[in-house]
C-alpha cells in the first residue's frame, strides 16, 4: 500500500510499474482537491503532524488527477460532500481499458 500525495503522473508511474512487477491489482483513489477544507483540517492538527502552509500550496500546484495511462486496473474518484466521501469509478481506466 502507497499513501502519499503523489501529485503527478511521474510520481505514480514507477509505483504502479513496481506493484504490476510483482502481481499486484493496483487500485487508485483520486481525492478531488477542496484547498479550503485542506487548509481547514491542517489547522486541527498539531506538532509534527501539521504541513506547513507552503507545502499544502506547493502540492495543490502541482496535483494532476491520474490517467489510463498510467498503469491502475482501477481508479475511483472520492469527493468530499456535506462531510461524507462520495466514491465512484473513473471509467476507462486499467490496462484491458
Amino acid at each position: 500500500m502507497v499513501d502519499n500525495t503523489n501529485p503527478s503522473a511521474e510520481d505514480r508511474r514507477p509505483l504502479t510499474a513496481i506493484g504490476h512487477a510483482f502481481g499486484a491489482r493496483i487500485i487508485g483513489y483520486y481525492f478531488e482537491p477542496d484547498f479550503e477544507l485542506c487548509v481547514a483540517r491542517n489547522a486541527t492538527r498539531s506538532g509534527r503532524d501539521v504541513v506547513p502552509y507552503v507545502g499544502l500550496v506547493d502540492v495543490a500546484r502541482r496535483l494532476r488527477a491520474p490517467g489510463p495511462d498510467e498503469g491502475f486496473d482501477e481508479l475511483w474518484t472520492v469527493r468530499t460532500t456535506d462531510g461524507r466521501f462520495d466514491v465512484s469509478p473513473l471509467p476507462s481506466v486499467g490496462r484491458d481499458g
